[in-house]
C-alpha cells in the first residue's frame, strides 16, 4: 500500500540512507504514480452502494439489458453508472470506458445499418415489387442484422463475467472513443 511505502521511505531517510533530495524525489514519484487498480473484490467505501468494484462493474455491464424494459435505459444506465464512479475506482473506470465505447460504437453501426435498410426498402418499393422478396436488397441487408443483434445481446454477458472475475474486458469490434 502507499502508506507502507511512504513509511519505509521515511525510515530510510531518518536512518540517513537517503538524502533530503532523494527522499523528496522518491516521495514525489510515489505520489505521482497513477492510482493502481484497486483490488476488484475488496469492498470500497467510496459510494458504490456497499458493492465491491467487481460487483459494480458486473452490474454496469448487465445494465445494458435495461433497454429491454425501458426505452433508452440500456444506454443511459451504463453510461450514468460509469460517469458516477469513474473517478472513484480505476477498475470501474476501465470497464465503464469499455461499455461506453461499445454503446456508442453500436449506435453508430445501427444508424448506418438503418440507413442502408431505408435505402433498400425504398429501392425495393421503387422497383414496384418486381424482385422477389428473398433476393431483394432489404432481405439481403437483413442477414448482417442477425449477427449484429446477437453481438449486442451476448457481449455484455462476457463483460459481466470478466468483471465478476476481476479481469479487464474490451468489447470486440468497438471504436476506442473514450
Amino acid at each position: 500500500m502507499l502508506a507502507d511505502e511512504l513509511s519505509k521511505l521515511r525510515e530510510l531517510h531518518d536512518a540517513g540512507e537517503l538524502s533530503d533530495e532523494e527522499y523528496r524525489a522518491a516521495k514525489a514519484q510515489l505520489l505521482k504514480q497513477p492510482k493502481a487498480m484497486t483490488q476488484p473484490n475488496r469492498p470500497d467505501s467510496n459510494g458504490l452502494g456497499g458493492m465491491t468494484p467487481s460487483t459494480y462493474a458486473t452490474v454496469l455491464h448487465l445494465s445494458h439489458y435495461g433497454g429491454f424494459m425501458l426505452p433508452f435505459a440500456g444506454f443511459i444506465i451504463p453510461i450514468g453508472m460509469w460517469l458516477y464512479a469513474k473517478d472513484q475506482n480505476e477498475f470501474i473506470d476501465q470497464h465503464g470506458r469499455s461499455s461506453a465505447n461499445f454503446i456508442v460504437s453500436y449506435f453508430i453501426y445501427s444508424a448506418v445499418l438503418g440507413l442502408l435498410y431505408f435505402g433498400a426498402i425504398a429501392g425495393w418499393l421503387f422497383l414496384q415489387f418486381s424482385v422477389p422478396f428473398f433476393i431483394s436488397p432489404f432481405f439481403l441487408l437483413f442477414l448482417p442484422g442477425i449477427p449484429f443483434f446477437i453481438i449486442w445481446a451476448i457481449f455484455p454477458i462476457f463483460g459481466a463475467i470478466a468483471a465478476s472475475r476481476g479481469q479487464a474486458y474490451r468489447y470486440p469490434l468497438t471504436l476506442n472513443l473514450f
